[in-house]
C-alpha cells in the first residue's frame, strides 16, 4: 500500500474482504480489530493499533502497528487472552469497574473534544 490514494475496492483486494470490523477508542490511541476474509474463504484477524503524531515540522500523521492472526492461532490467541484477562479481574478489578473516559484540557478558548467510549467490551475479544 504504497499509494495514499487508495480506494476501498484496492484494499479488498489486497488485504481480503471485510467481514465484521469493530474500533475502540481513547484518549491517546486507537484500535482497529477486523475480521476479514482471504480469497480462498478462509478466515483471519488483523488487529491495528493507531496513534496520531507530529513531525518537527508540525505536520502530522498516523503511526500505525498492525498484527495479523491466522486460522491456525486464532483459538490460542483467544485462549491466552481470557487467561490474561482472568488474571485481571482477579489482581486488578477495578479495571473492570464501569467508568467515564479520563477528560482531555483543552487549552483556553479552544473547544474540549468529545470523551468516547469503547464500543466492544473486553469480553467481546
Amino acid at each position: 500500500m504504497s499509494q495514499k490514494n487508495e480506494s476501498r475496492t484496492d484494499r479488498i483486494e489486497e488485504y481480503g474482504e471485510y467481514i465484521l470490523s469493530r474500533t475502540i477508542k481513547s484518549v491517546h490511541r486507537t484500535y482497529f480489530l477486523d475480521v476479514r476474509a482471504t480469497k480462498g474463504e478462509d478466515l483471519f484477524v488483523s488487529i491495528t493499533e493507531s496513534r496520531k503524531r507530529q513531525n518537527p515540522d508540525g505536520t502530522q500523521y498516523y503511526d500505525r502497528h498492525k498484527i495479523v492472526l491466522y486460522k491456525e492461532d486464532i483459538r490460542r490467541f483467544c485462549e491466552e487472552f481470557g487467561n490474561i484477562e482472568k488474571f485481571l479481574k482477579e489482581s486488578r478489578p477495578r479495571y473492570f469497574e464501569a467508568h467515564e473516559e479520563p477528560a482531555v484540557v483543552a487549552p483556553k478558548g479552544a473547544e474540549e473534544p468529545p470523551i468516547t467510549k469503547s464500543d466492544l467490551e473486553f469480553e467481546d475479544l
